[in-house]
């Protein structure tokens, strides 16, 4: 699968995926002679990635709509084209490179209507303290798994993930906070095929088997390859610019 393809494509069920992220976080409290199983901390790290992966396509995807709806600022990607359209090219840019100007145009720059602003900017932050290393996976998927944009979750765009929408947090966030056991939790939700061998061995319960698991089936990360790059345009400096183009004839002639 070429990573063009993989830039949008949806594979995995987040609601699972987080359900089990959770599991794990739970045995890791009751099994407390180990202090990070292998396989919770392997699955913690192929969700952080996915998660970084989604944020920094969705966010692409969302500054598009600058050129209409930012006041002050825009960046140079096409106007007027659908959101596959930029996730589609999305890795042939870095990371490194767009994610702050992204957080530049988001936090500091003012938008109107249900666009873009310091909702989008929040999500572009955490990935970037992720990819500096100042988050480690498992603390960088329990904030961002909080994050919202102007209408939703901000998970909630057809991109890596099948479900992104609310039920996420009514479903998993909530049998978080009452579940008192990991069997109480672990009843309402699909795992992994390793999950479920996990739990047989050491607990002797079951669970239901999630077919399309990233503990089963590994994530590919995005190879983002940087061939090219974002760049933002302040409006007030192209303003000036014009009024200075304008006002040159009327002074020449003037002077004639």
């Amino acid at each position: 699968m070429g990573s063009k393809i993989q830039c949008y494509r949806c594979n995995y069920l987040l609601a699972s995926e987080a359900a089990e992220f959770y599991m794990w976080r739970f045995l890791e409290i009751e099994l407390k002679d180990i202090s990070e199983l292998p396989l919770g901390k392997k699955h913690a790290k192929y969700l952080a990635d996915a998660m970084f992966d989604y944020l920094c396509i969705a966010s692409l995807g969302e500054a598009r709509h600058a050129y209409n709806h930012c006041l002050d600022a825009y960046v140079n990607l096409p106007v007027g084209v659908t959101r596959h359209a930029v996730y589609q090219e999305s890795h042939l840019y870095d990371p490194k490179q767009f994610l702050p100007v992204l957080s530049k145009l988001f936090n500091e720059c003012r938008w109107e209507g249900a666009f873009g602003g310091k909702a989008w900017g929040k999500g572009v932050d955490m990935a970037l303290k992720y990819l500096r290393g100042e988050l480690t996976p498992v603390l960088f998927v329990d904030s961002a798994i909080w994050l919202h944009h102007n209408t939703g979750v901000i998970f909630n765009k057809p991109l890596i993930f099948k479900d992104g929408g609310r039920w996420v947090f009514r479903r998993v966030l909530d049998a978080k906070r009452h579940s008192k056991t990991p069997l109480e939790f672990v009843s309402k939700f699909y795992m992994s095929r390793s999950m479920q061998l996990f739990l047989q061995e050491f607990f002797g319960i079951s669970c239901r088997r999630n077919y399309l698991s990233m503990l089963d089936r590994g994530y590919r990360k995005i190879e983002f390859k940087g061939e090219r790059e974002l760049r933002l345009y302040e409006r007030k400096e192209e303003k000036e610019e014009k009024s200075k183009k304008s006002s040159k004839p009327r002074i020449k002639q003037q002077l004639s």
